[in-house]
């Protein structure tokens, strides 16, 4: 994990905070994250089995339905021009 990539995920999170979008919001695949959302194994063995989940992978979030997806980029889960986060971060101070 580099040190930009980490500190986009926290600025990252902090905007879905803001906005109320805390679904959106991206951790380090970790153990932690599974104790944190209480992930059952038939959530994550469907999410490998359909490649969506790879414990290798760096970075985690969940889908609408509560599933696992990975991913090694962070960004593959932002949407940074939709929810107009460059503007966003030009105005808030971490």
């Amino acid at each position: 994990m580099s040190k930009d990539e980490s500190q986009l995920v926290d600025r990252w999170n902090k905007f879905c905070e803001n906005n109320n979008c805390l679904d959106d919001q991206i951790h380090y695949n970790d153990e932690e994250f599974f104790e944190m959302f209480n992930l059952n194994i038939r959530q994550v063995s469907a999410a490998v089995k359909n490649n969506r989940y790879n414990f290798d992978h760096e970075w985690v979030t969940l889908d609408g339905y509560a599933n696992p997806m990975s991913s090694n980029t962070a960004e593959d889960f932002m949407d940074i021009e939709e929810m107009d986060m460059e503007e966003w971060l030009e105005d808030v101070e971490f």
